[in-house]
């Protein structure tokens, strides 16, 4: 179970991000995950709920998870389908000539935290918008990403670890390695 690998590194995250703004209290974190993430949202949430509890500054925060559904690209007719019903063959045409797009993601979204002035109990973090981390990041220990307030992230923002790949490029190739998926008869 990964999960709670991730969980963790979420925390970690977290936490430098809160020392970073001089937070003592988190309320919630929410995180966008595709569907092809290899995360399982319910034992993410069931890995939170215990390891948030042995931690100060999250002790009390909830997780929210938002679902990104997962679609390919077909090269050959240049349409979009969704990927768990189809797998790599594209429904439209029959070609094998296809690419993930979107649905591998894990980012980050939003930081709630309580406000330490009296009378202001719904601040929000002030954040810094920075890049999406990709899942492929999941294997090797994150330097999680955080994107706040449903802003884009900023261009000029350069702090991403290098070497992580733009969530906006599109391969050029097709991805040829995946296997097709046989249908259960």
């Amino acid at each position: 179970m990964h999960e709670l690998g991730v969980v963790f590194n979420v925390i970690r995250r977290v936490e430098e991000v809160a020392a970073e703004n001089d937070v003592t209290s988190v309320l919630s974190v929410s995180l966008r995950i595709g569907e092809v993430s290899t995360v399982i949202p319910e034992m993410l949430v069931d890995c939170w709920n215990w390891a948030v509890k042995r931690t100060e500054v999250l002790k009390e925060a909830k997780l929210e998870v938002e679902r990104i559904p997962a679609v390919t690209f077909c090269e050959d007719c240049k349409q979009t389908y969704p990927t768990i019903p189809n797998g790599k063959i594209c429904p439209h045409c029959g070609s094998a000539h296809t690419f993930l797009v979107q649905g591998n993601e894990f980012e980050i979204r939003d930081i709630v935290v309580a406000d330490t002035e009296p009378g202001n109990e719904n601040a929000g973090m002030d954040l810094p918008d920075v890049a999406d981390a990709p899942a492929e990041a999941m294997a090797d220990p994150p330097d999680m990403s955080v994107v706040t307030g449903g802003a884009e992230p900023d261009e000029e923002t350069d702090d991403v670890e290098d070497g992580l790949p733009e969530m906006d490029e599109i391969p050029e190739e097709p991805l040829d390695d995946i296997p097709d998926i046989p249908d259960e008869d």
